[in-house]
């Protein structure tokens, strides 16, 4: 069975991990190779090709109910149902949608802007305009795919809803439907705790983590317990651990009905209903239906008389949860779920220590055996977790989410009890949550990595198997040993006469970072959207953190536009920064202002900043930083948002340094830049536009498009190539476009 699930899953991993899908030629040669696996009996051949089939065939579908080219930026009248809790993200609603049959998608996403006076609730039939577009999203190394998120969620089209008199809704809710109970329960949990962990609560009893603090996620990743606020195995196994007691003590009351029933199997029905009731509750997600899987199979063995807690039953609840949904091999959690389940169970066959000293070192195993899949999925992984988890685990396991389900419970039974309780469970929280803000705030919290490679990853995983192993075995002083390296790790840097160039796709904004053997630099840091979202965070540090970069020597702001230094203020929350120089020194406290004739050499590379001179005066986009990096394989021209009037000044100030290999295309393309003698001052071999996929000022402009192609200059483009990456070195090579390089069978084809 454990081989077999194996398979089975590594069927479901080929097939995600392709740039497309097969095509329709192979599938009868894949068909005869199942049928004689079978007529074999080669099992694990057999569940490998069934998993490849079906999950392609799962694939094939999603990617077809995708929203059709055709219906991209029009307005579209639907009606359908809010088929989420919508979530309120400053002045923006967020929710799902499932339209009727106007367009053929199985479920949107949209943001409504300006959120009328009645609010849309979950399970209400609503008429709306919207504007659509096909699944996108920013591409770049080491950060969040949201394109794949998308896919995986099966969310075929994304947009917003257009402002429209004939917006309105046209049925309420049903008064008892899930999503509905949700969102009342999460209102009641608000209005009547009133504190700054109440968004805590809300996740741990309904799922609902909109309302938590950048934060609130930051002290939970860094203690390791994020887990505890994410409803999944944990809290699914208390609720079926609660409902396996009463329904076995309840049974065990009669004697008659233990004749015939014992109490056991009792218990193990009522455990699998309290997790489905928890699991609706939390909103039915993904990790709650593998937790629910997992729990029925458990049980479902219970009743067979067989043991319900060891491998087979894991691997055979892996193969359902992937049968069910194949794209769940796709989710960090499903990973890091069946690792720490698995752990347990290995530990726990192998070591027979006392069961008090057992639960003591089993946060120590956990930790040590999920590392690697955290280092690979995270980049980093955290030194206090089992510190952290030894008192937030049982408590927030044995007392926080009883406690508060009987303060769900007793609101419908009485409010002051529920009161009551639900201050003892704030009460409860706020000691742990101080706890846990201590821990955090060490410098040792979490020990970070740069991008590990794949076979790095599987050494660690079977080192850390030998570590966990029984003690008489010889090898397992080996797997320490394999660990050690990774302590001398070091993520690869250039050399001493070498820079990268890196400009990330930020979407309608700039952000470009260089690195030389020995510093770091990053030349803006794209927009920010509301309090809620920054390129900071959603791409520079994620990138920074892939390089293994820990401070930055030099943070350089072209200007004070939002599309540019709008996630400066995340940079500098979260990573050391030697020096800040802008074009509007105003714009961030202790900048210093760029000016023409700054210079220096790092590692045998030259700085130089060519505009704007010293006391000269103009609006924003003019008095953006210029800064010309250049060894001896070639250069790159950093222009930010310059116009005309800069360019001319340049032309007359600058003109002998003006020559360059690649041109960041000023102001992303627009036509106050780029002029025909600009271009030929500099004579780029590449230009570089960073502009956003269908943004709505069109930019790069036909124009400037066509004078650059006059010139013989090669454009790229962000919005069709994600993230640019260039190495100016002896090779050469031309730049990787990250949306190519690092394609999915998922990720759009936004040369269309």
């Amino acid at each position: 069975m454990i081989k077999s699930a194996i398979a089975f899953v590594a069927g479901c991993v080929a097939v995600l991990q392709l740039a497309v899908l097969p095509d329709s030629i192979w599938l009868l040669p894949a068909i005869i190779i199942l049928l004689l696996s079978l007529w074999l009996r080669q099992t694990l051949l057999f569940c490998f090709t069934f998993a490849v089939l079906w999950t392609s065939l799962h694939s094939q579908l999603r990617l077809t109910d995708q929203l059709a080219s055709h219906l991209q930026g029009q307005d579209l009248q639907i009606t359908g149902v809010i088929a989420s809790v919508p979530q309120r993200e400053g002045r923006r609603l967020r929710f799902e949608f499932k339209p009727d049959q106007q367009i053929p998608v199985s479920k949107i996403r949209l943001n409504w802007y300006q959120i009328p006076d009645v609010v849309p609730a979950a399970g209400e039939r609503w008429q709306l305009t919207v504007r659509l577009r096909q699944p996108f999203g920013m591409q770049n190394p080491g950060a969040f795919d949201y394109e794949g998120w998308l896919f995986r969620e099966g969310i075929a089209a994304t947009g917003y809803v257009r402002p429209d008199p004939a917006n309105s809704r046209l049925e309420t809710a049903a008064r008892y439907s899930v999503n509905h109970l949700r969102m009342q329960i999460a209102e009641r949990l608000q209005q009547l705790g009133n504190s700054e962990l109440t968004p805590l609560l809300q996740g741990l009893s309904v799922g609902l983590r909109d309302q938590m603090t950048t934060e609130q996620w930051q002290i939970l990743q860094k203690t390791g317990t994020s887990h505890l606020l994410a409803i999944s195995g944990l809290h699914i196994g208390l609720a079926a651990g609660i409902g396996f007691f009463i329904g076995r003590w309840l049974w065990s009351l009669s004697s008659r009905r233990l004749l015939s029933v014992p109490a056991m199997h009792a218990g193990a029905v009522s455990a699998v209903l309290f997790a489905l009731v928890y699991a609706l509750l939390a909103g039915l997600s993904i990790p709650t239906q593998r937790a629910l899987i997992m729990i029925s199979v458990m049980m479902l063995s219970l009743l067979l008389g067989r043991a319900a807690f060891n491998l087979q039953t894991l691997a055979l609840s892996m193969i359902i949860v992937t049968l069910i949904d194949p794209f769940s091999v796709l989710s960090a959690g499903f990973w890091l779920s069946y690792a720490a389940v698995f752990i347990i169970i290995f530990v726990a066959r192998n070591h027979t220590p006392a069961l008090k000293k057992q639960w003591l070192k089993i946060h120590l195993w956990v930790a040590l055996g999920l590392s690697p899949l955290l280092m690979l999925f995270f980049q980093q992984t955290s030194l206090i977790a089992p510190l952290a988890n030894l008192l937030a685990v049982p408590l927030v396991s044995l007392l926080v989410v009883p406690l508060l389900l009987l303060t769900v419970a007793m609101f419908a039974v009485s409010e002051s009890l529920a009161v009551l309780l639900l201050k003892l469970v704030l009460w409860l929280m706020d000691y742990l949550w101080r706890w846990l803000d201590w821990l955090a705030a060490s410098p040792i919290a979490t020990w970070e990595v740069p991008h590990l490679p794949l076979s790095i990853i599987l050494l660690l995983c079977a080192a850390s198997l030998l570590v966990l192993a029984p003690r008489g075995l010889a090898a397992r002083w080996l797997g320490l040993t394999a660990l050690l390296p990774l302590l001398f790790w070091q993520a690869e840097r250039p050399a001493d006469d070498e820079f990268w160039l890196t400009m990330l796709d930020v979407g309608q904004g700039l952000s470009v970072v260089i690195h030389t053997a020995n510093h770091s630099l990053v030349f803006d840091t794209g927009p920010r959207f509301g309090s809620t979202f920054n390129t900071g965070d959603a791409a520079v540090l994620p990138y920074l953190d892939f390089r293994g970069t820990r401070k930055l020597d030099l943070l350089m702001i072209s200007h004070g536009d939002n599309d540019h230094i709008g996630g400066a203020e995340a940079v500098l929350r979260q990573i050391p920064v030697k020096r800040i120089l802008t074009g509007t020194e105003e714009s961030l406290a202790n900048a210093e202002r760029c000016h023409a004739g700054q210079h220096w050499q790092w590692d045998e590379v030259l700085f130089e900043v060519l505009h704007p001179p010293k006391n000269w005066q103009a609006k924003s986009n003019e008095m953006s930083c210029v800064l010309k990096v250049s060894n001896r394989h070639g250069s790159v021209l950093l222009t930010g948002d310059i116009e005309a009037r800069a360019e001319t000044l340049l032309l007359q100030t600058q003109s002998d340094r003006l020559n360059a290999t690649v041109l960041q295309v000023p102001h992303h393309g627009s036509r106050s830049s780029s002029s025909e003698a600009f271009i030929a001052a500099v004579a780029p071999e590449a230009a570089w536009i960073a502009s956003a996929y269908r943004n709505r000022w069109q930019f790069p402009h036909e124009i400037v498009r066509q004078r650059y192609q006059d010139h013989g200059v090669e454009l790229f483009n962000t919005a069709d190539s994600g993230a640019l990456l260039m190495r100016f070195d002896r090779q050469q090579q031309p730049p990787v476009r990250w949306r190519l390089h690092a394609r999915r069978l998922w990720t759009a084809d936004a040369t269309e």
